[in-house]
């Protein structure tokens, strides 16, 4: 699979894109034309740094409101696009993105459209260059891929053929599946984005909020199965317009552009598999499924670090973990001037395979940590072990049952790659993002789950020291209260008056649970009310904890309680 990326996807100058490009394994690269404007090298010097790192120009782009105008207009057009050619010449870049018309778009005639595409074919020609004619999802009068492809049809000229793009596609909740009976000759070129869903103009969607396949909502492996139906074998190129990825280490996000592409490899691999072979035949690219992986079953246990270790031992005594049948080990090592990381800093997982479980994970080009041949660093630098499952537990009675939940604290600039890293490597599933109101500002929230695992990933704003949270599970909560007496978090007298009213609860309950400083939150269901009572203790240094219990199968965080915690901790 002959991979691409776009060099609006990635931080700083033309030469240094390249240059994290080919490092991160691209083979090919989408020329913005922006890029090549403002750098201070030649096109033919971009040309040969390019041959040098091994990597071809696959696409200049882009070229806009070209079709659809008068013909003075077009005559000016056609201009312009001899002189785009002359440039793509001296880049040796053999094709040219066009996008349908936003801007000066005047007549709504599919035959004069045709026609006009046409001649641009007829002068591509002549610089032996073809026109790849994609529809935006905001065109004037061409916004879908379908309408374009038949305009590419209609223009009947090997010089011209269609781009397919996913947000374009997907933003619009169009069907893909017309896509895999198009004809494959006329199929030049492909972009892949993926996108959380946002309630806003499409516009502002598709410029500031594309993420990487797999970081967000769109069903790409069906979009790209299609594609493959298709016949489609050229690039598969990735075009990202993102605030945070320009902003990023160039390194690092094309790193994960391209591990993001070996995951939809996989996934589409799979779904094709699941398919009838309605085109038996044509020829098709060869994808590679990746290695299987058992899902992740549980967090065995804790590595922490921090400055203050001797401050948390004592807190992690009255917890219980180092009573003799306590389930879980929790390991407090102190911050060394060779690694001044704080908080959790590892965590062990427990795996049905390990060695398979680490296989999927470096199979994506995650690294593993240091010399440590078990263990394999997420992308905000926590070091994840595979350890096998137990098969039985030690007797014994213990006030902890587990980790509950694991809060692991996000850079701001690898969110979205983590939620891929626990989704293909681990096999959780991407729950709702919430945001939740601190006094710094919000905090972003997006749990990843499986049976017996829960790993919320927070981004907390750039102006707090978000300390890191484990919660544990227990089967009484009033006596971990009373075990942790010293350690528990306040609660202030507002909040008992507040779930008073909201909850109705007794007055008995509710000065039970303001004796024991016990936060409270119910979920109703058809099946009845679902209930959960938990408390905080202090944070030490960079790290806190929960303890919880969970009541006729509540399955939710206690997330409306956070803002409490927050405040008491940061207010």
């Amino acid at each position: 699979m002959h991979t691409s990326i776009a060099t609006v996807c990635i931080s700083g100058s033309l030469p240094d894109k390249l240059a994290a490009i080919a490092n991160a394994g691209f083979t090919g690269v989408e020329v913005f034309e922006q890029d090549l404007v403002v750098s201070a090298k030649r096109p033919t010097e971009i040309a040969a740094l390019a041959a040098d790192l091994g990597l071809s120009l696959d696409l200049y782009q882009p070229f806009r409101d070209f079709e659809g105008v008068t013909e003075d207009q077009l005559g000016r057009n056609l201009k312009r696009a001899a002189a785009t050619f002359t440039t793509m010449e001296q880049l040796g870049v053999k094709m040219m993105l066009v996008c349908s018309n936003v801007a000066t778009a005047q007549i709504h005639d599919d035959a004069l459209i045709a026609e006009q595409l046409h001649r641009l074919g007829e002068v591509a020609a002549d610089f032996g260059i073809k026109v790849a004619y994609e529809a935006l999802a905001w065109g004037r009068y061409v916004n879908d891929y379908r309408h374009a492809h038949r305009l590419v049809e209609l223009t009947d000229h090997p010089n011209v053929g269609s781009c397919l793009d996913s947000f374009h596609i997907l933003s619009k909740g169009a069907d893909p599946t017309a896509i895999a009976l198009m004809d494959p000759q006329k199929l030049f070129f492909l972009q892949l984005a993926d996108a959380p869903r946002l309630q806003m103009d499409v516009l502002s969607w598709s410029r500031h909020h594309r993420l990487f396949p797999g970081e967000g909502s769109f069903a790409l492996d069906e979009f790209f199965g299609r594609v493959i139906q298709a016949g489609y074998t050229g690039p598969v190129s990735l075009e990202i317009f993102n605030d945070v990825f320009r902003q990023a280490d160039n390194e690092r996000t094309a790193a994960a552009g391209y591990r993001s592409l070996r995951w939809l490899e996989d996934q589409t691999a799979r779904w094709l598999a699941a398919q009838p072979d309605v085109l038996a035949g044509r020829e098709r690219a060869e994808l590679h499924a990746l290695p299987e992986a058992p899902t992740a079953t549980g967090i065995k246990a804790l590595q922490i670090t921090s400055a203050a270790p001797e401050r948390l031992r004592p807190l992690l005594t009255a917890l219980g973990v180092h009573e003799p049948h306590c389930p879980i080990k929790v390991e407090v090592n102190a911050v060394t001037t060779a690694d001044p990381a704080r908080g959790v800093t590892g965590f062990s997982v427990a795996s049905a395979d390990p060695g398979a479980s680490l296989l999927r994970a470096q199979s994506l080009g995650w690294s593993q940590r240091g010399g440590d041949q078990d263990a394999v660093l997420a992308p905000d630098g926590t070091a994840i072990r595979f350890v096998p499952e137990q098969v039985g537990q030690q007797a014994g009675r213990q006030l902890l049952n587990g980790i509950d939940h694991l809060n692991l604290v996000q850079p701001w600039d690898s969110f979205d790659e983590s939620t891929l890293f626990f989704e293909a490597a681990l096999g959780l599933e991407r729950g709702n993002s919430t945001e939740v109101p601190s006094p710094f500002g919000l905090v972003r929230s997006t749990v990843m789950s499986a049976p017996g695992l829960r790993l919320p990933l927070n981004v907390a704003p750039q102006t707090l020291d978000y300390p890191a949270h484990v919660a544990f599970g227990t089967e009484d909560i009033f006596a971990a209260a009373k075990r942790l007496a010293d350690f528990r978090l306040p609660v202030p007298e507002n909040y008992y008056t507040a779930i008073a009213a909201q909850f109705e609860l007794p007055d008995e309950t509710v000065q039970q649970l303001a004796q024991h400083q016990l936060l409270f939150d119910l979920e109703q269901t058809a099946d009845g009310p679902r209930t959960f009572l938990h408390f905080y203790t202090v944070a030490i240094d960079n790290v806190f904890f929960e303890v919880v219990q969970r009541q006729h199968g509540y399955e939710g965080y206690g997330a409306p309680n956070a803002a409490v915690r927050m405040s008491a901790q940061f207010g």
